[in-house]
């Protein structure tokens, strides 16, 4: 594959090889800018080893006024106290717009757990809505993190979107990843429905105790990349018929898959078939994560939400590169 060092649009496809990409201009805006990286070929950013988690960065800070950019409003989000529409629908995500955060909500329906009454809300993803914060993060990545790191901005609807994002996970996540995955076509959609690889985390609420909050990572059975092989047709081709996201489940096993991520639902036979490799305990500094690898998020006390910041890599680019770069001393600037 010819190694390409500008930026500019990409589109994925399959090739004789296997899984790659193709460069081509394009004005069109809903194609997301695509950073390369040297002698890096983006189609094995699936491959990995097992010891590719996870990686503490002790000495990262980032300066937040926290009281200013999460506010009171973002809270009741987040510890499912906001209501907005009818209290008893939760088939759908519900946005809620705060003063710096736009957050979707997804409804526990959506990530397969039962839906009560008293908990009809599953996971907050908040993006930044408000240009002071976006400025300051941007400014943040480009000041901190290797050039390698730094995604580009995103034009998304008729505004500049920074590659960070804002996640609130109460309780036991189930099993999932995210990124390239060898059994999915991208020959018929976009590079925009797929998700990076790597995330550098930042807590901003949670406990920090090992006991309380902890990270799962496990390596999957040829069974379970078996089964999600043979529902994968069925995701390409809804792909290719304009339904670039829509999930795909196997009822029986309690699985399903998009083209962005795989997940395992707690009632699944195949969570037995997930060796857990290990777990960061705690939440004592931040840290990067390979989200490709198998994960789940568990906290203990489920009336106080987990809530990550997190700076996205770009798209296409293993964990082993960063990690790679970390060992080198030049991932992080300055430290």
């Amino acid at each position: 594959m010819a190694k390409v060092v500008e930026k500019g649009s990409v589109i994925p496809m399959k090739d004789d090889d296997g899984l790659g990409f193709k460069f081509e201009e394009t004005d069109d805006p809903a194609y997301h800018t695509f950073k390369t990286v040297d002698d890096y070929d983006p189609r094995m950013s699936n491959v990995f080893t097992k010891e590719d988690t996870f990686l503490d960065l002790p000495n990262l800070e980032l300066p937040l006024d926290l009281d200013d950019f999460f506010t009171e409003q973002d809270h009741e989000v987040c510890e499912k106290r906001y209501q907005p529409g009818d209290e008893n629908d939760s088939s759908t995500s519900q946005v809620v717009h705060s003063d710096n955060i736009s957050w979707i909500v997804h409804p526990a329906r959506s990530i397969g757990t039962t839906v009560t009454n008293e908990d009809k809300r599953g996971v907050c993803i908040g993006h930044i809505r408000s240009n002071k914060y976006k400025k300051y993060f941007w400014e943040y990545a480009n000041d901190t993190f290797h050039e390698d790191f730094v995604d580009v901005m995103k034009d998304f609807a008729g505004y500049k979107k920074v590659p960070i994002s804002i996640i609130s996970i109460k309780d036991l996540h189930h099993w999932h990843h995210e990124g390239v995955q060898p059994w999915h076509d991208y020959t018929s959609v976009p590079y925009y429905t797929r998700r990076t690889e790597t995330c550098i985390n930042f807590r901003l609420f949670s406990s920090i105790e090992e006991d309380d909050t902890e990270v799962n990572f496990g390596w999957p059975s040829v069974d379970v990349h078996k089964e999600f092989s043979k529902i994968a047709d069925e995701v390409n081709d809804n792909c290719k018929q304009g339904s670039k996201i829509e999930w795909v489940h196997n009822e029986d096993l309690f699985i399903k898959s998009a083209l962005h991520q795989d997940t395992i639902l707690p009632q699944s036979p195949l969570n037995n078939d997930i060796e857990l490799i290990t777990s960061k305990k705690g939440y004592t500094c931040p840290f990067m994560i390979n989200t490709n690898y198998w994960h789940r998020v568990y906290t203990k006390n489920n009336e106080t939400p987990r809530i990550t910041l997190r700076f996205f890599s770009p798209m296409g680019v293993p964990f082993h590169h960063f990690r790679k770069l970390h060992q080198e001393g030049k991932l992080l600037k300055n430290l």
